[in-house]
């Protein structure tokens, strides 16, 4: 049993898809995070605030969503402005939810999606590990990113939040995990891209060149994150059950928790090098 269990993640890890995936998260942790940080220490922290919201997998989105509005409005409560949110694969479903069900939207300027599953999403690549699933127990997440789930027909059936919403996603392929007709969302506005891999967003400059546009200049920001362990999941869920992947890779907590902290400042700082945002900092100082 445990060999078969280790053919099937053997065929997901060792995929081109996966194999990608994981090389654009190694050099978003390991370049463009660390050469951002750089920046943003030569700018003094003059960009506005910025806060990171990262998901529970223990938790469905609906629990993360009215976690995140809490977040929202007590960002916008103490520094006295409307927030701007980013949401990031499951963290834009999160973000949807703040806005769309729990009451968020006012206490935003814009909310903007990076490779949102908004109708759904299931990557062929996961397939072999399908028998596997229930042996995850409540921890598999994903179920409500299925196309047709409970949940999104909910999500769906709600109106417009009454702000700005913009929606970026691939429309070539690029992004095996959110194909693009699982990300549009016919009341946005959709900003189609091409050859930006699912977690390469943070680190394109043609993502950061749109945010830079839309960015009021010391607007709070929070960044709301994906499931960043997904490797966490699928370990546990085959070969490792039923210890914790944490557990057997103590690394793997610890890179998450770094990517919460510091994952969005690749585009934060691009903000703040635009010459929007050096005006107005010109401007303040």
């Amino acid at each position: 049993m445990v060999f078969r269990e280790t053919i099937a993640l053997g065929k997901v890890f060792l995929s081109r898809e996966m194999l990608g995936e994981m090389k654009d998260v190694l050099l978003l942790n390991y370049r463009d995070i660390p050469a951002a940080n750089d920046r943003l220490r030569r700018m003094n922290g003059t960009a506005g605030e910025y806060y990171t919201f990262c998901s529970n997998t223990s938790h469905p989105i609906s629990y993360d969503g009215d976690r995140l509005a809490e977040k929202i409005q007590a960002v916008a409560e103490a520094t006295g402005r409307d927030v701007e949110v980013f949401g990031h694969s499951r963290g834009a479903l999160i973000a949807r939810h703040a806005a769309q069900k729990a009451g968020a939207a006012q206490y935003m300027s814009s909310l903007t999606l990076f490779a949102g599953p908004n109708n759904g999403t299931h990557p062929n690549i996961f397939n072999p590990l399908e028998e596997y699933k229930p042996r995850i127990k409540p921890r598999y997440v994903l179920d409500d990113m299925e196309p047709g789930s409970d949940y999104l027909k909910d999500l769906n059936a709600l109106p417009p939040p009454g702000i700005p919403v913009y929606n970026m996603y691939t429309i070539d392929g690029s992004d095996f995990m959110v194909p693009p007709e699982s990300a549009h969302l016919d009341w946005a506005k959709n900003i189609e891209l091409e050859g930006v891999r699912h977690s390469n967003y943070l680190a394109d400059q043609e993502v950061a060149d749109f945010v830079a546009e839309v960015y009021p200049p010391n607007t709070p920001v929070i960044y709301v994150h994906g499931l960043r362990n997904l490797f966490s999941i699928m370990l546990e869920g085959t070969v490792l059950y039923p210890l914790s992947a944490a557990f057997v890779f103590p690394w793997l907590p610890v890179e998450e928790r770094y990517v919460a902290q510091h994952g969005f400042r690749p585009i934060h700082s691009a903000i703040a090098e635009t010459g929007k945002m050096n005006a107005q900092l010109k401007a303040v100082a």
